[in-house]
């Protein structure tokens, strides 16, 4: 070869041949000569660069036949069953479903079943079918899914093991012909190495069991494997240089069959080629197929690289080197798009997978075929080194170390191969010929490296920091220490490449390239890694000369010398110098994250080892640590903390074998000093005042711990020890001095820098000068605040006290003065004191007997302040709790403590109460109570038995208290709640906590007798009119919150405990008299809320809980008197005992009490108990007969003298019973005839008590009883009007009750002619006349004359002769009844409320005649005054009342609305005569807020009734009244501010539609106020919900203006859901029902209705065309308008269009558009809303009109153009027809003329 000329071989090629003759000639040759290669120059070179890259060509696979089916060309189809055959043929199908199903039926009914059951015939059938398996196992074991991958090789491998199935397979492989075998065992092969391991793992028992290197070599697999081994590894070859093209060969396209039939002698048509088949979306991409089947192919290689080429024979190895050998394969190790060796593919380029498996089967090659790498082993260090250092995935990283390790170290001439190779202009590979050819480009895999190292190992600093200095061992001796003559691979790019090294290094630090998880593990690798480089490259550098150390380093010509102080040189101690203060700073300043351990580590190992080669290199490294921390100490010196410290320390123990005693003493002694100074000035610059010294603190905490710790743990090896009784430790008297008395001197100080710097000093001391120091330390804490004291003793707390501290009893004084402002002053370090005192009371702080002291004098000032809270509706609740928490601390301390047991006595029932009578709902009562009774159940659990007996009478006696005492802020029944938290400690039942019996009854002796007020008469015959005006009470003004007085809250307490158990009921019957007693006073303030009472405070007590107690009291009478007086026996013993002197019979506890009752003194008989004695008698005699009547009108008899009142109320309850005995018909005829002997001037005594008597012994008016015979009745009213004709002045209460005798007497008197009418007539008359509101007394005279008349008009319509009488007397009686009833009174009593119902009831039946007048001005005012009064009574308390008025109220309403109509009709439009409006006494009614709290404002019925009127009012009405009265309404803002806010908060909608009431089943369009239950709240609700709905019915536009209005969006969303959920389905529903009904549709319009869209479409046919209009009605209709759309027009114009839709719009919102001559201040937002009907009636008429008149175009006989859709517009000026402008074009244009097709005059002129 010519000199210098480029030889046509390969580099592999020479460097093959090369050492094969240095093999001949006996020599051995490491690095043999490369002949240089000539570089082509001038035309030569720019020819070449012209010419293209030549690629490697890879040829493509053959076309491959499609393989028939087995099935059909074998006549296996014709051999196995049909299922079989179904199965099989799935296998055939492209579908990935029908595959896996195949697979598994024939895994599951076939393989299994045979391998189990050993049946022959399954076995012959499956035997029979193996050419068809064998066709599909291809496709199947390299198809995409995973799932068909993996249970295909399942079924292999069980297939496999049937016997006789691997004989039968083998034998079909070996006659197959290569293609097959080559596709058959390939794929097999290939499936073994899976990249998924399951499918992997569920192949490989099939392969290796045949065909693995441990097989016997005679087995039928290892001869298979021998005769198919070419074609495996040809098979193998393809998939990785062509992964695609094997794909595509065992998965073959179909071809397409054109099925359509050919005619005969047609020529058949070239078939047009269609748009390519779209893949399945399921279809793995094709680089991830590629990937997928190359990995594979790898994976087999390796394979055949384990087991014994010479089984294969030579054309197997030559093929498999062939493969080694290739460029291409090793691209498999790149992850760059172009590979490093040349221009070809990349085959690992974006596939992981690929990489993974070439750097497994790299290192099988190095394993297994070692010896032969030298052929191909630049292109493979290349590759390898030029990828390892750019490899981006994590796991092939991980995969890659242990292969490339390998070869590095094994070839360490691998990093030289890679300088040296270039590639040529052609794209090939080349070697330089020389060394020194100036054109040699630096090594590119160094340069990987380098940056590989900047960027921190890429991401795996762990594994490759730890194998960093065996990459740099392998680099040869040339590269770190290249010759004189010869051009390093590192100084290429550098002039200090060693520099560069470091640097490359440490920019993994400086970029921050680590990641954030195990930060301390990373950063160790890399300080490990730094110094064995460091060693590595010293030891190297040492043993070298000084000029090549300068050019690798870096050489100063100042100081590029050999110094006689260092042997190795200024140059190598500058680069140890440089590299370990770099080393030391970032350890120091943080950045080398290593704990001080950690990182004195490496450190000392620097100097150790530096030592080892050079003491005067461990120097340098020793003086670059020390002059380090010394920095670090000056540079942080405000703040030295412990790791500052422990560096010097733990550099100390390591390597105190190397380092000089001297240099360690000279760094102690400056660490001290600068760290003692830092504190210094640190006191020295803050002020006295400061509260933590922070800075100094930690500074000096640090010194502390790091220098004492080993002092205590080792006194000989020990840094320094003070004297004993100091015990420090410390290296230097000096230092323990200067130590020493910086602490005592700055003690001020040093408290300040906070506990823990104290309490670490204070356990390094011995106990007494310990003790001495803390109480001094005690002394400096006396002058902080309260706050800062706890603080820090808090903090001193939380650390590791010495158990031998002692308190000081000066400091107690402080501690006492600092718990006492913080418990009062509420600061929030209430926990610390509390942690302090629980914490350390046996030591360090406080003696127990301050303790106790301070228990005593905190627990005799809470008890108190506890009793007041319990009284007072507001508490400090935050001090309470404060109190609480701090006893709850120490309150169990001192339980066994006697001398405390009275302040236990005293404090703990004041906690159980306040824990169990405060909880108001709140969270800080909820909190309180929470506390207290932690602190009582902690109390009972450890209290010892004694102390309990102690604390019990105490705990009665307040609980008593509590019951009884209106002071009390607990109702009783709370605290007789609390008494079962005391179930396990003592036993308290409800008579435990109430007075005695005689007690109580001397409670209620002291209240009235009689009632406040005299109209209470009306509610029993019992009570009297005289003597009870005039005598006003004063009121007891002692009242709880609820009102009650000290005797309700007893009884209303024993109520309440007797109806949660009945048998104490049962057993204390004495208990009847005060609950009745209690009912009775309760009825009496809820009859006179403005009444003062001595048991309830009336502006107090809430009517409803009155109510709801006189309920409670029926119940509990009725249980009790329940099966009393059954039976003749008990009625005689008891009304044996009560006319006996003595006790003679043995009574039960109910009978004893009616007795008591019946014997009292008779000084004691009053009108209350007299109540009380009747409603026990009528339960009694309920169920009497006339025998046990008559025994108890003996007893009547008998005590009708001493107790009148007494025995009135046992002829009230035997009259009452219906039993009607002989003795009380006989009692009541001596009384009449009595009556008839009283003299004129004893009518006021005498007579008047016969009269009682009378009226009590009455019958009931409904039975059949005859009170008296009717001549005695006559003769009685005679004297009656004897009476009255005298001189002597008869009292109103005897008129009254003469009045009722008139009410019982009518019946009878009913067929007597007589004068006796007249002058029952002139009583009443006279009666009627004298009502005064004011007076009490005669609202029970006009109740009984009410009463009187409405029994004589019901007795008028049945007897003529009494009819004429009343004839000529009611109009007299019902103008006085008109009259009373239009009083105003501001008056509200239950009497009046009765007396308000009868007046309403006795005006059912006016005369017409007092209704109807003629005079305008006496309608105006009739009417003024009708509603007044009906308004008036609307505000009366009893519902029934409320509901007559609105009754009456409804047909005055009737007979206005019917005046008002008539009136404005008949005036002149703009006449002023008659205004309608809304009556003014209604408005003003409406106008007055609801509210309970409010005594003034009206009931919520009535008020509601109110509204009910209003909506009344429009009914009927004419549409100018109608528009009137929303305009009163709109301009009041009646609905806006006054009813829509009302029933929206009766909806609670205020707070959304949560808790809104559901209405979906109930009818809101129609309510019946007859059937209002004013116990069910929610009929007031219905109500309101029924209002609302005729709202919107009937001004909806109101509710709308109120919605666009609001500005509560919340509320405004929560109406607008609320209506459309609830009022407006209501409406539609009714709006379209109406439209259906109507008959709007004929021949030419059709309106069809939508229901479920709420949607009405009309639609007008004309000629065939259709004009179309939609009206839409929105679902919160009508808050929201109805949607009108023209849909389609033919024959309109467009302004005409928008006319009629704009007008129909108008008519469905309002009404305006169909009222003619409405005055303009009608506002339209006011108007009426409008409907559906008549907006369709309105379309339907501006339709039919627009197009009646209209004519049809002469030329196409229609009225609408087909074309345009337009009228005839065109006419003619002769003969006056129109015609169509589109019908004229086509006439002009097939005409040829402009002439009228009729008259044939010219059109256009």
């Amino acid at each position: 070869m010519v000199k210098n000329q480029r030889s046509s071989a390969s580099s592999a090629t020479r460097k093959k041949h090369a050492k094969k003759a240095a093999i001949a000639a006996g020599e051995v040759i490491e690095n043999p000569p490369v002949p240089k290669q000539k570089k082509p120059k001038g035309k030569e070179k720019a020819r070449l660069k012209a010419e293209p890259k030549k690629k490697v060509y890879i040829p493509p696979l053959r076309p491959r036949a499609i393989q028939p089916d087995p099935l059909d060309t074998l006549g296996i189809t014709y051999s196995i069953s049909s299922e079989l055959l179904v199965v099989l043929r799935k296998l055939g199908k492209k579908d990935i479903v029908t595959k896996i199903r195949a697979l598994e039926e024939l895994q599951s009914d076939w393989i299994i079943k045979a391998k189990e059951a050993n049946d022959s015939q399954l076995l012959e059938d499956i035997i029979t079918v193996l050419p068809v398996w064998l066709h599909h196992i291809p496709g199947l074991f390299l198809h995409y899914s995973r799932r068909i991958r993996l249970l295909s090789g399942g079924l292999h491998t069980l297939l496999l093991a049937l016997p006789g199935i691997k004989a039968q397979l083998f034998n079909l492989i070996r006659n197959f012909e290569e293609e097959r075998q080559e596709t058959v065992i390939g794929s097999w092969c290939l499936l073994t190495h899976d990249i998924e391991a399951q499918v992997s793992l569920t192949a490989l028992p099939s392969w290796e069991g045949n065909f693995g290197p441990g097989v016997d070599p005679g087995t039928e697999g290892a001869l298979l494997i021998r005769e198919t081994a070419p074609a495996l590894i040809s098979f193998i070859r393809q998939t990785i240089f062509d992964p695609l093209g094997v794909y595509s060969a065992v998965n073959p396209t179909q071809p397409s069959v054109d099925t359509k039939p050919v005619k005969k002698g047609v020529k058949p048509q070239p078939r047009v080629q269609g748009p390519p088949e779209t893949p399945p979306a399921d279809e793995e991409p094709e680089a991830e197929r590629k990937g997928r089947v190359r990995a594979g192919g790898l994976g087999s290689v390796k394979y055949i690289l384990g087991i014994n080429l010479l089984r294969l024979g030579a054309s197997s190895r030559e093929a498999i080197e062939e493969i080694l050998s290739s460029s291409l394969l090793w691209t498999s190790l790149s992850c760059g798009e172009q590979p490093p060796s040349d221009d070809s593919e990349c085959f690992g380029y974006e596939q992981p997978l690929v990489r993974r498996a070439a750097w497994s089967l790299l290192f099988s090659v190095l394993l297994e075929r070692r010896g032969e790498l030298d052929a191909f082993l630049s292109t493979l260090s290349v590759s390898i080194l030029r990828s390892a250092w750019v490899e981006r995935d994590v796991v092939v990283r991980t995969n890659m170390w242990q292969p490339l390790l390998k070869f590095i170290t094994e070839y360490p001439q691998c990093w030289e191969l890679d300088a040296h190779f270039r590639k040529d202009a052609d794209g090939s590979e080349s070697e330089s010929e020389t060394v020194s050819d100036p054109g040699l480009l630096p090594s590119v895999a160094y340069k990987d490296f380098l940056r590989f190292l900047e960027l921190g190992c890429r991401g795996s600093p762990r594994q490759g920091y730890p194998v960093l200095v065996i990459v740099l061992s392998t680099i040869p001796h040339s590269v770190s220490l290249p010759c004189s003559n010869a051009t390093t691979i590192t100084s290429l790019s550098s002039e200090s490449p060693l520099e560069d090294l470091f640097t490359s290094l440490w920019s993994a630090i400086d970029s921050r390239a680590f990641g954030m998880t195990d930060k301390a593990q990373t950063f160790s690798a890399f300080a490990h890694a730094f110094v064995d480089c460091l060693l590595l490259f010293s030891k190297r550098l040492r043993s070298s000369v000084h000029n090549i150390v300068s050019s690798l380093v870096g050489s100063n010509p100042e100081t590029d010398r050999v110094d006689s102080e260092y042997p190795s040189g200024t140059v190598l101690h500058d680069f140890i110098r440089k590299q370990t203060t770099r080393f030391v700073d970032e350890i120091f300043q943080g950045r080398l994250q290593l704990d001080p351990p950690a990182a004195t580590k490496p450190l000392s190992e620097v100097v150790i080892k530096l030592g080892e080669v050079d003491k005067d290199l461990s120097k340098t490294a020793w003086d670059c640590i020390s002059d380090s921390y010394i920095r670090l100490l000056q540079a942080t010196s405000q703040s030295i903390g412990a790791r500052h410290l422990s560096y010097l320390k733990d550099l100390q123990s390591s390597a105190a074998g190397v380092l000089f005693e001297g240099s360690v003493k000279s760094l102690i002694h400056q660490t001290f000093n600068i760290v003692i100074g830092a504190i210094s000035k640190d006191f020295d610059t803050l002020p006295e005042n400061q509260t933590e010294y922070i800075k100094a603190g930690s500074s000096l905490k640090a010194l502390l711990d790091v220098w004492g710790k080993d002092g205590l743990e080792d006194p000989e090896s020990s840094i320094v020890r003070l004297r004993i009784p100091l015990g420090f430790n410390y290296p230097h008297r000096f230092h323990v001095q200067l130590l020493r008395t910086f602490m005592e001197e700055r003690l001020p100080q040093v408290v300040r820098c906070g506990p823990p710097v104290v309490s670490t000093y204070l356990r390094l001391l011995s106990e007494q000068p310990a003790n001495v120091y803390w109480h001094q330390a005690l002394n400096v804490i006396v002058s902080f605040t309260a706050a800062e004291a706890l603080g820090w003793l808090d903090k001193f707390n939380d650390t590791n006290v010495p158990r031998y501290l002692q308190p000081s009893q000066d400091f107690e004084g402080f501690v006492k003065e600092m718990i006492t402002t913080v418990l009062e002053d509420g600061t929030s370090h209430l926990k610390q004191a509390l942690s302090l005192l629980e914490r350390s009371s046996t030591y360090w702080l406080v003696t127990k007997n301050f303790l106790q002291s301070l228990f005593r004098s905190l627990s005799e000032s809470f008890v108190p302040v506890v009793q007041e809270i319990l009284r007072i509706p507001s508490a400090p609740w935050a001090q309470i709790e404060r109190h609480l928490t701090f006893f709850e601390s120490i309150l169990f301390r001192y339980l066994d403590d006697e001398s405390l047991w009275n302040v236990y006595q005293s404090l703990m029932p004041e906690v159980f109460l306040l824990g169990s009578l405060t909880n108001e709902g709140d969270e800080d009562s909820s909190s309180i109570s929470l506390i207290c009774l932690n602190i009582w159940s902690r109390f009972l659990a450890w209290s010892p038995e004694n102390l309990l007996v102690v604390v019990k009478p105490t705990l009665r006696a307040r609980l008593q208290f509590h019951v009884e005492s209106v002071l009390s802020r607990s109702r009783p029944i709370t605290v007789f709640e609390a008494t079962s938290r005391l179930s396990g400690v003592m036993s308290l039942g409800i008579m435990d906590l109430m007075p005695s019996r005689e007690q109580i009854d001397s409670m209620l002796s002291v209240f009235p007798i009689e009632p406040a007020d005299a109209s209470i008469s009306l509610r029993s015959p019992l009570l009297p009119l005289s003597g009870l005006e005039g005598q006003p009470l004063v009121a007891e003004e002692n009242y709880d919150l609820d009102g009650y007085s000290s005797y309700a809250r007893i009884i209303s307490l024993l109520l309440d405990a007797f109806l949660g158990d009945r048998i104490v009921a049962k057993a204390h019957p004495w208990a009847l008299r005060h609950f009745l007693a209690l009912s009775i006073y309760a009825e009496e303030v809820v009859d006179l809320p403005n009444s003062s009472s001595e048991v309830f405070d009336a502006k107090t007590v809430s009517s409803s809980a009155l109510q709801q107690l006189i309920h409670k009291v029926r119940r509990v009478t009725t249980y009790v008197l329940s099966n009393v007086g059954d039976g003749q026996a008990w009625h005689q013993k008891v009304t044996a005992e009560c006319v006996s002197a003595g006790m003679q019979h043995d009574l039960c506890e109910i009978a004893n009490f009616v007795t008591n009752l019946l014997r009292a003194d008779p000084s004691n008989d009053n009108p209350r108990d007299a109540r009380i004695l009747h409603t026990i008698l009528q339960h009694t005699l309920s169920h009497t007969s006339k025998e046990e009547g008559d025994l108890w009108m003996g007893v009547c008899r008998k005590i009708e003298t001493k107790a009148p009142f007494a025995s009135m109320a046992v002829a009230l309850s035997v009259a009452g019973s219906g039993s009607e005995p002989s003795r009380l018909d006989r009692y009541r005829n001596e009384l009449a005839a009595n009556a008839m002997g009283v003299r004129p001037t004893k009518i006021n005594t005498e007579g008047l008590w016969i009269f009682r008597r009378l009226v009590v012994t009455a019958p009931d008016p409904d039975s059949d009883t005859v009170f008296i015979p009717q001549t005695r009745a006559v003769n009685l009213v005679k004297a009656c009007q004897q009476w009255v004709a005298s001189d002597e002045d008869i009292e109103e209460e005897v008129e009254s009750q003469m009045t009722v005798l008139f009410f019982h007497l009518a019946p009878i008197l009913q067929h007597v002619p007589g004068s006796h009418w007249d002058f029952i007539f002139d009583v009443v008359e006279n009666n009627l006349e004298n009502f005064a509101v004011e007076e009490p007394s005669t609202i029970v005279t006009l109740a009984r004359s009410l009463q009187t008349i409405l029994k004589i008009i019901d007795l008028a319509t049945t007897n003529r002769a009494l009819r004429a009488n009343w004839e000529r007397r009611k109009d007299k009686v019902f103008t006085l009844v008109r009259d009373i009833a239009t009083t105003e009174s501001s008056v509200q009593s239950g009497p009046l409320s009765t007396c308000h119902e009868l007046l309403l009831t006795v005006a059912q039946n006016l005369p017409q005649s007092l209704i109807e007048i003629d005079t305008l001005g006496k309608v105006r005012r009739l009417f003024r005054v009708t509603f007044l009064q009906a308004t008036h009574l609307l505000k009366d308390k009893s519902v029934e009342v409320q509901k007559m008025a609105y009754q009456f109220l409804g047909r005055s309403a009737k007979k206005r609305t019917e005046y008002i109509v008539i009136e404005t009709g008949a005036s002149a439009p703009d006449s002023d005569s008659i205004k309608p409006e809304l009556p003014s006494e209604l408005i003003a009614f409406l106008q007055q807020s609801i509210g309970e709290e409010d005594p003034d404002a009206p009931p919520t019925f009535g008020h509601l009734l109110g509204w009910m009127s209003v909506f009344d009012l429009f009914v009927d009405a004419s549409l100018k009244v109608k528009i009137a009265y929303i305009n009163h309404l709109r301009d009041l803002e009646m609905i806006t501010s006054h009813f829509l806010p009302a029933a929206f908060r009766m909806f609670d909608l205020y707070s959304g539609t949560t808790n809104a009431p559901k209405l979906d089943v109930w009818g809101i369009d129609e309510y019946y106020v007859s059937y209002y239950e004013e116990e069910n709240p929610l009929s007031v609700v219905l109500l309101c919900a029924h209002l609302y709905y005729r709202a919107l019915q009937t001004v909806p536009t109101l509710v709308r203006l109120w919605i666009s209005e609001c500005k509560d969006r919340k509320l405004s969303a929560a109406v607008t859901s609320y209506t459309s959920k609830y009022f407006s389905s209501v409406l539609i529903d009714a709006e379209l029902e109406r439209v259906t009904t109507t008959r709007l549709s004929d021949e030419k319009m059709e309106v069809k209705v939508i229901p479920v869209h709420r949607e009405v479409n009309t639609t007008y046919t004309i000629d065939e065309n259709e004009i179309k209009m939609s009206l839409k009605i929105p679902a919160d209709w009508p808050l929201h308008v109805i949607e009108v759309r023209g849909i389609k027009k033919v024959g309109v114009k467009e302004d005409r269009w928008k006319s009629w839709i704009s007008g129909v719009r108008q008519v469905v919102l309002t009404q305006v558009g169909l009222i003619i001559g409405v005055p303009q201040r009608f506002h339209i937002s006011c108007i009426l809303q409008g409907n559906v009907r008549d907006g369709l009636e309105l379309f339907k008429k501006n339709v039919s009109a627009h197009f009646e008149n209209q004519t049809e175009c002469a030329i196409c006989y229609s009225l609408i153009s087909a074309t345009d859709g337009n009228l005839p517009n065109k006419p003619c000026q002769t003969c006056k027809n129109s015609f169509h402008a589109s019908c004229l074009y086509e006439w002009f244009k097939s005409s040829h003329s402009s002439s009228c097709p009729l008259c044939r005059s010219n059109i256009i002129r």
